[in-house]
């Protein structure tokens, strides 16, 4: 018997100013069970340290 193929979904997020939310976004999308996650993020010139963040984390985690 061979098993069914996962399911691959994007995620397309788009942020600004959003630093204090980032990280419990990023968690509850990479916590998906059941599917493949391609998640892309743009931000829109942050005048804060979101864009600093999304780079950091995309290196701390295997599933960025």
């Amino acid at each position: 018997m061979t098993g069914a193929a996962v399911p691959t979904v994007a995620v397309i997020m788009s942020t600004y100013n959003g630093e204090e939310y980032l990280r419990e976004q990023l968690d509850s999308i990479l916590a998906q069970e059941g599917v493949n996650v391609e998640l892309y993020i743009r931000d829109d010139g942050s005048s804060e340290r979101t864009s600093g963040k999304i780079y950091t984390r995309s290196g701390a985690s295997s599933r960025c």
